[in-house]
């Protein structure tokens, strides 16, 4: 318990630290605010539909890195897509592809090593 949680405290701060890096190397301005606003309203219905499916998946099946792994990656994969479609100036869409890709390495990688 106390590795696992050890763990996902070294996955955030090297999220913490790799996106701040990125922000300054690319030159990508902080967001405002804290809450995600997606970029359009197609956008924002389907990451509602796709958390919704997430849910009623939790209900039927029991968690797992696997259903977890499998609900993350798409989710952020459309939302990369869309920051890339609508919002392409801003270069948000850097930073999510890079947590959709080191992200799940990490929770893998720490699954396979037996800490999770």
């Amino acid at each position: 318990m106390l590795k696992g949680l050890l763990f996902f405290a070294g996955v955030i701060l090297i999220g913490t630290l790799s996106e701040s890096l990125l922000r300054k190397k690319l030159e990508i301005p902080k967001s405002k605010g804290f809450i995600y606003r997606g970029v359009s309203s197609a956008h924002r219905w389907t990451e509602r539909i796709l958390l919704l499916i997430y849910i009623i998946c939790l209900m039927i099946f029991d968690f797992s890195i696997g259903l977890f792994l499998a609900f993350i990656i798409p989710f952020f994969a459309f939302r990369t897509f869309m920051e890339w479609k609508y919002e392409k100036e801003r270069k948000e869409y850097l930073i999510t592809l890079h947590f959709v890709t080191v992200f799940p390495l990490l929770i893998a990688g720490g699954y396979l090593v037996n800490i999770l």
